[in-house]
């Protein structure tokens, strides 16, 4: 979409494209800091780095859910931005990570008119309803203005607005064009299967979860990575880890995709020598070739693991470190653990009580 020439007093956006971020950055930065956004170094540092940015700008030049910078104009000034990411793949959420008008053109109504103007741009994008990050008092206030509503806190225990097209509340919203609350939707859930054994203990744990969940409402998916083609990853860089990869196997032409259309991944495993068995850990290497992509996404997930050591065994501790980690560093959020020691048999498994744990997470979700 192209900026319209500004006339009459109207707000007109302007994409800000990758190779003319620079001057974005620096308002950026200064809006972050006198707006009391961030206020200590270790924030300044990051806000302001390679990392920060560099995922930012490899978002925007993906081919789905791109990341928009924006300016907006009226009568050839320029008098704000904006930066948000519309989730066609998902939902429809368009997540607007900063707004802001500059100073001197605030407290007249620019800023809702602002937001006026950014909703009919997005819409035309997909957008179905937008979810913002806001604590500062002053900008909570204006975003309730605007029919805002909260929305619990997100994985960082940030707290959450949303709001629907209609300009109403977001379950109002999409009760009427989907027939589902945002609170409620049902999910599509991907079990990554990693056992050599179908009817072994893990599996058994995976069978309790599925049924918990469908009688919650949801959509449940096996996918044995064991018995799939799918080849380690060989560190090439050629996906840039903005895809494609080159290894053109089961992970390329069909789990790839199945993992983009799932809002929630469970790994479901027996533990192989203190760790996640190797076809499993093949799967979460292989996500390095849309790692920006699938970050961005903020999946949910879940980890059903199973040991023939008993529950006063360390033999979890490294498994349960190493998804913690993965959920931190790909901004998944996790769902809950079930961690079923002395499970070394389906017998065992069977009187362990753990089936019943598994079927209760799924069920709770």
């Amino acid at each position: 979409m192209k900026a319209a020439a500004p006339q009459n007093n109207k707000i007109t956006i302007e994409e800000i494209p990758v190779e003319r971020l620079a001057e974005f950055w620096d308002l950026h930065m200064k809006y972050l800091v006198e707006d009391g956004i961030i206020e200590d170094e270790e924030d300044v540092e990051y806000f302001s780095g390679e990392e920060y940015r560099g995922i930012l700008q490899a978002h925007m030049i993906r081919e789905q859910n791109r990341h928009h910078m924006v300016w907006f104009w009226r009568d050839g000034e320029r008098i704000g931005a904006a930066s948000y990411c519309t989730y066609q793949s998902e939902d429809g959420k368009c997540f607007v990570m900063d707004f802001w008008v500059f100073p001197p053109y605030r407290g007249d109504g620019t800023g809702h008119r602002c937001f006026e103007v950014l909703e009919e741009y997005t819409k035309a994008d997909g957008a179905v309803y937008y979810e913002i990050n806001s604590t500062k008092e002053e900008s909570v206030r204006f975003w309730k203005s605007l029919g805002f509503v909260d929305n619990g806190v997100d994985e960082y225990d940030m707290p959450l607005l949303v709001r629907g097209t209609a300009g109403g509340e977001i379950e109002r919203f999409l009760e009427k064009t989907t027939g589902k609350t945002k609170r409620g939707m049902d999910m599509k859930i991907l079990m990554l299967e990693s056992s050599g054994n179908k009817h072994g203990s893990s599996n058994m744990l995976a069978e309790a979860f599925i049924r918990g969940a469908k009688e919650a409402g949801h959509e449940c998916t096996e996918y044995d990575v064991l018995r799939a083609d799918i080849r380690p990853c060989t560190g090439c860089g050629a996906c840039g880890m903005a895809g494609p990869c080159v290894l053109k196997d089961d992970y390329e032409k069909e789990l790839k995709d199945l993992i983009r259309g799932a809002d929630m991944l469970v790994f479901v495993m027996p533990v192989y020598y203190y760790s996640f068995p190797a076809q499993l850990k093949n799967v979460v290497d292989r996500f390095y070739s849309f790692t920006m992509e699938l970050s961005a996404m903020h999946k949910k997930t879940a980890l059903l693991a199973v040991a023939w050591d008993g529950d006063d065994s360390d033999v979890f501790d490294v498994p349960e470190a190493y998804y913690v980690k993965l959920c931190d560093y790909m901004h998944f959020k996790d769902c809950g653990m079930v961690l079923g020691g002395g499970c070394g048999t389906p017998e065992m498994t069977k009187r362990s009580g753990y089936v019943e744990k598994a079927y209760e997470l799924g069920r709770a979700l």
